[in-house]
Parts: structure tokens; sequence; C-alpha cells
């Protein structure tokens, strides 16, 4: 499947094919979120032959070799969606469907370049994590934009999964209280139903974001991260998180 999107986006320059990835990314995302926030009222298919649930394998794999991610949450809310199963059953799925996936691409990388041509520094750590039982507590910055979407949805996963936790870390008293379009009203929301916030510094101040950086990657083990490349506060993250020795997950965004 990935030589064939290989050769079916061969004559297109890079970054159209990467601008296209990413639009089409942002759109599932955003079905996602708006799917699993309105599930209640949306009435599921009960589908249950083989048939199905092989074309939705197939759906789900083209769409992870295309995008380049294992697909957890799109894998999740479809799989609520066309089968009726509950949140845990349908993890236990994507997982299935996720793991099949990645050890065929696990193969076809050893049969090919080989795995000593990529840094697998990490691996170890995030085995040991994905062993351990996955990641259970997120700290979001707060910050309005893909922070408050991502704390959004992960209040929105600890309606099916209690040991599901989110602290908030601010920067500064008064952080967030004067944001337009509804982003303060998301933000007071979000500090609502928080399990624990930390207000990291005493005022306000142009370091006091980077601190309050630095705070998230030292009580982290694990950073994911939306960057688009350019500079700013998520590359500073990065830049610590990369100094600190902690992973890093990052999405093109």
């Amino acid at each position: 499947m990935k030589r064939f999107l290989a050769a079916l986006t061969a004559g297109l320059p890079n970054a159209q094919v990467t601008a296209v990835q990413n639009v089409v990314l942002g759109l599932l995302i955003l079905a996602v979120y708006w799917y699993m926030k309105h599930k209640q009222s949306i009435p599921g298919k009960h589908w249950d032959s083989l048939l199905p649930a092989l074309l939705v394998g197939l759906f789900l794999g083209i769409c992870s070799s295309f995008l380049g991610i294992g697909g957890g949450p799109i894998n999740v809310a479809l799989i609520i969606f066309l089968f009726s199963y509950d949140t845990k059953t349908a993890a236990v799925c994507s997982l299935i469907t996720i793991l099949f996936a990645q050890v065929s691409k696990l193969c076809s990388v050893a049969l090919g370049a080989g795995l000593a041509a990529y840094d697998l520094s990490a691996a170890p750590v995030m085995v040991a994590g994905a062993i351990a039982g996955g990641f259970t507590t997120y700290i979001t910055g707060m910050a309005k934009g893909v922070d408050l979407i991502a704390a959004e949805i992960v209040l929105r996963l600890r309606e099916q999964d209690d040991r599901l936790k989110l602290i908030c870390a601010l920067p500064h008293p008064g952080f967030g209280q004067h944001w337009g379009g509804g982003w303060t009203e998301r933000f007071q929301r979000v500090l609502a139903q928080a399990d624990l916030s930390r207000t990291i510094c005493p005022g306000f101040s142009r370091g006091s974001y980077q601190v309050r950086n630095e705070w998230m990657v030292r009580h982290s083990a694990l950073v994911i991260a939306v960057f688009n490349g350019e500079p700013g506060g998520t590359k500073n993250i990065l830049d610590f998180a990369q100094r600190s020795n902690v992973p890093c997950v990052v999405i093109d965004g």
C-alpha cells in the first residue's frame, strides 16, 4: 500500500503532498472530535459481517499509510460508529489493527533500508511505556488553539476511562482571561474540569511562557507537539525536551 501511494503521488511536489496530508489529517481530527462530542445523539450502525470489517480495515490501512500515523482516535471513532462497540472494545480493536499495520511496516523497513538507518534511541522508553499500560496523565499549556483542543479531547475521553487525568499548566496569573472568539469560555470550561492546575510564575513576563514550557517537559515522560517548523514556543519546548532527553512525538501542523 505504501508503494502504491508513493507511485500515485510521484509526480506531485513534496510540499503539495504534505499540504494535502495535513489538510486531510486536520479534517479527520475535527471530524473525530465532533463525533465523540455528539456520539450519544448519533445513531450508530450495527455491522457484524466479515466483508464490512475487511473494508474498514483496508480503509484504515490506507489512511495510516497516506498520513503516516497509527490513527488510533480515527480508528476508535469509526469502529464505534460502524459496529456500535463501546469505547474500550473499540480501543482494543484499534490497537489490534495498528499492531498488524505496524508489524507489516516494520518488516518492510527491515527488508529495505534496514533498521540501522534510523535513530531508535527513544524506542526502548516508548516500548516500556506501552507495556506499562500507556500514558494516562496529560499536561496542557492551555494556549488557545491546539493546547485547548487537545485538552478538550482528553476530557471527553476521560468520560469513558477514569484513569485519564488532565493537568493545566498556566504561565502566569490572568492567563487566558481576555481572548475573543469564544476561546476564554473554552479555557474556563477546561480549567474547571481539570484534575489539577498549576500557575508556574507569580506574575507576567515574556519569559514566563518558556518557564511554563520547561516545567511541563520536566514533569513529562513524552512530549506530543503539533509543529509547523517555525520559530516560537513550540520549537523552544522541543529543543528543551531534546536537551532534557525527553522523547517527542511531532505532528506536522
